[in-house]
């Protein structure tokens, strides 16, 4: 974006392995920040794959780990390290306290005497040669031997890329080793899995809380849309058995069945009724509540604060799980996050824009901030931020670009409308949509309600904003000044 890099990806032999986009740090990153919330003493943790180091830089940023020893079969790997972090002092290899092992990771374990707090680990795509060793019963086995006494590993469960039969077979082969497994919301259909070595709990609140006190860690997590210590547990999915009642028609992944990573789709229905089930937020709100191991894992208080927050989970699990290429379709999401919590990172997903982007619009000189992309994007931080007027201003500047302007348009209007402006948003709908319905090709005798996308049906129900009326003909009913509800954390 304005020739600055927005984010990286890692490619070898042609396929993408990593990436360091928000959304991919968002989950890798979570495989520490989960474990170091319930956890009372991280001391020693384990990295096996390295991929661009996001997992590794949550770990070396967590000052409490003495130790953190980094597994990856290739040494290329870990060179190009040095591209996400060309100042070496920010890589996570420079730290003191990593230690780094090219080596198998599956050897590794078999071979090292080392016990670990923390092993956690995204290996490359289950079904490129040779991964799927890393996904099988046998492997879990491994990570299990080397756990300390209470010790947990988490896990990357890729949705996209498996199907409901080896979905299935890897969450039995998991949960035959970790008899509390349990499964977790992470970056749309990228899951976690973890597992304990007999955890038991629960952490104190205070020691919960802890990472949202440090300002490096909770900056980033801020970036990540995790915002506060509440979010963590709507992230839930459901326990062990939860999972058990997923996959009991299906075999666990082993080393002698391997090519159960590849078996394909039962049929069209099941694959649907899984993905249903993990995405059922109500229902994994009542999983939380009756969970063994979130009572024994969870500060008391916080499994009760937590609950507003599967509320928040729902509305991204609309976005994370179903993204469109037009933004304004999340409108309406939007507004329950703008006027239902504090939440201001997730606000920027359905609309088009995330932390990476806004790093870029923090970086730039005046002129290219000018600039109608810049705009856009600064506006709908505005937004997020609930500086509405501010927004509506800031987002009139971006139509100027007419690839924008469709969409900056109506960010417009629904920033006037959140400020109570009501009546300027009427009368700048019905002066300037239908012209951009026009220029998108819409004849001007087949401009009616009809023509409206879903967000627009949305805006004239939510706050009585109709393109297609004159603004006198509405004055004193539908417009009346809009009042923002207080949040309801």
């Amino acid at each position: 974006m304005l020739g600055r890099p927005v984010s990286y990806v890692m490619f070898t032999n042609s396929h993408s392995m990593s990436q360091s986009s928000f959304d991919a740090r968002r989950y890798m990153k979570l495989f520490l920040y989960w474990p170091e919330a319930v956890h009372p003493k991280l001391k020693h943790a384990l990295l096996i794959c390295f991929g661009v180091g996001n997992t590794a830089k949550a770990l070396t940023d967590t000052k409490s780990l003495d130790s953190i020893d980094v597994v990856d079969i290739s040494r290329d790997v870990l060179t190009m390290n040095r591209v996400i972090y060309p100042n070496k002092a920010d890589s996570p290899l420079s730290d003191s306290r990593v230690r780094v092992h090219i080596e198998d990771g599956r050897y590794f374990l078999q071979t090292t005497a080392e016990r670990f707090d923390l092993i956690t680990g995204e290996p490359p795509p289950p079904q490129a040669a040779g991964v799927v060793n890393l996904y099988t019963r046998e492997y879990f086995q491994l990570m299990y031997n080397r756990l300390s006494e209470g010790g947990m590993v988490t896990y990357w469960l890729p949705l996209n890329l498996l199907t409901d039969v080896s979905t299935k077979a890897i969450l039995h082969a998991f949960c035959d080793v970790f008899k509390d497994c349990s499964l977790w919301n992470g970056m749309g259909r990228s899951l976690m899995m973890v597992g304990t070595r007999h955890a038991r709990g629960p952490v104190s609140e205070q020691h919960f809380i802890k990472q949202w006190q440090d300002p490096v860690v909770a900056a980033e997590m801020k970036r990540l849309g995790f915002e506060r210590p509440e979010q963590l547990g709507a992230l839930f999915i459901g326990d062990a058995d939860y999972l058990k009642g997923i996959y009991t028609d299906t075999p666990p992944l082993t080393d002698n069945y391997p090519k159960l990573i590849e078996a394909p789709f039962t049929s069209k229905q099941e694959a649907q009724r899984l993905f249903l089930s993990f995405t059922n937020v109500a229902a994994a709100q009542t999983r939380f509540q009756q969970s063994p191991l979130i009572k024994d894992l969870w500060p008391e208080r916080l499994r009760e604060t937590s609950l507003p927050y599967f509320r928040q989970q729902n509305i991204l699990n609309a976005y994370l799980y179903g993204a469109t290429s037009y933004p304004l379709h999340g409108l309406e999401g939007v507004y329950r996050l703008l006027t239902h919590s504090s939440l201001s990172t997730p606000v920027l997903w359905p609309l088009g824009s995330d932390s990476d982007i806004q790093r870029i619009v923090d970086e730039v000189g005046d002129a290219q901030l000018a600039e109608p992309l810049m705009q856009l994007h600064l506006g709908i931080r505005l937004l997020s931020e609930r500086k509405y007027a501010e927004a509506a201003n800031t987002l009139a500047r971006a139509e100027r670009m007419p690839q924008l302007r469709e969409q900056a348009f109506g960010l417009h209007i629904f920033a006037l409308c959140m400020a109570g402006q009501t009546d300027q948003a009427q009368r700048l709908a019905q002066e300037q949509y239908p012209q951009i319905l026009r220029e998108k090709g819409f004849a001007a005798a087949s401009l009616n309600d009809s023509s409206l996308p879903p967000p627009w049906v949305w805006m004239k129900k939510m706050f009585g904003i109709d393109p297609f009326t004159n603004t006198s003909d509405t004055q004193g009913s539908a417009h009346a000044p809009f009042k923002v509800p207080l949040k309801n954390d």
